[in-house]
């Protein structure tokens, strides 16, 4: 009589190593399937603008209104030489936006896509990609409202240096909203300390003020904190400078430590996100 071959299961899998094969597996298979996460983000973007005859150029206009009457404003309050202030201010609150909103949907990244994943068997790095894409759509829009200040002020912008910041900051992004998503799938109060530590953060990185205006002892502040290193990646380039040594160092080691964090996540909880959500 033939015998049977026993089921799989995932503590068997978990045995033979296959759950740390299958996160990178998932990951590959995610970037095969580029034109789904992409036009998933896309039809976010029409669903979120439908029966509106501006449609995305909402977020154009809100974006360019935001900027240029904070740059009157801080420029007058702050005293500063408006030439520079200006379009540094106008690349951080853009890069901010980015960063903060792509942070934020990150949390509820699986949980907002439950009833996909309880039906569909996609890649789970798919869910996290349709963020990265949706909010990437939205920086191109919000682009566009900075462009007309580069233009005025003159700024000699480095084309290449900033396709390769704003290609590693969506690298870093991927891989630590992707260990958010699973700990906001499985803690539903990451939300809540996440949307707290973001309001923290707006306050202690330059953004709507420049280092400069730090004193010296203070500087420190400013070169430990990721999220004015990962900024500093987009803003340099647009303000016509290179990212020093230093931010590349330390995105780079930013990345490395996210990669990590996220295959010993996948590894010890990919196959419970279903049942998270």
């Amino acid at each position: 009589m033939e015998k049977t071959k026993p089921l799989n299961s995932p503590l068997s899998s978990l045995r033979k190593g296959k759950f740390a094969n299958g996160s990178l597996r998932d990951m590959f298979e995610s970037l095969k399937q580029w034109r789904l996460w992409t036009t998933l983000g896309w039809h976010d973007i029409r669903l979120r603008y439908r029966r509106s005859m501006l449609g995305p150029l909402w977020i154009t206009i809100s974006m360019a209104v935001m900027i240029y009457t904070l740059g009157m404003v801080y420029s007058f309050l702050f005293k500063a030489n408006i030439t520079s202030y200006f379009p540094y201010l106008a690349s951080g609150v853009l890069i901010w936006n980015f960063f903060s909103l792509m942070t934020m949907e990150c949390v509820d990244g699986f949980i907002e896509s439950a009833h996909l994943i309880k039906q569909i068997r996609l890649p789970f790095s798919t869910y996290v990609l349709r963020i990265l894409t949706r909010n990437f759509y939205i920086f191109l829009h919000n682009l566009l409202a900075v462009i007309p200040i580069l233009i005025y002020y003159q700024v000699p912008v480095h084309p290449l240096a900033f396709l390769c910041g704003i290609t590693f900051f969506l690298l870093i992004g991927f891989v630590y909203g992707m260990a958010i998503a699973m700990l906001g799938s499985r803690y539903r109060d990451i939300k809540q300390l996440v949307q707290s530590l973001l309001q923290v953060i707006f306050y202690l990185t330059p953004i709507m003020w420049m280092p400069s205006m730090l004193p010296e002892r203070f500087q420190i502040l400013i070169k430990l904190n990721p999220a004015q290193q990962m900024i500093q990646l987009i803003r340099a380039p647009l303000i016509g400078e290179l990212p020093s040594l230093y931010t590349c160092s330390y995105n780079l080691g930013l990345f490395v430590f996210g990669a990590f964090l996220l295959l010993f996540l996948l590894k010890k909880g990919r196959h419970r996100i279903a049942f998270w959500v």
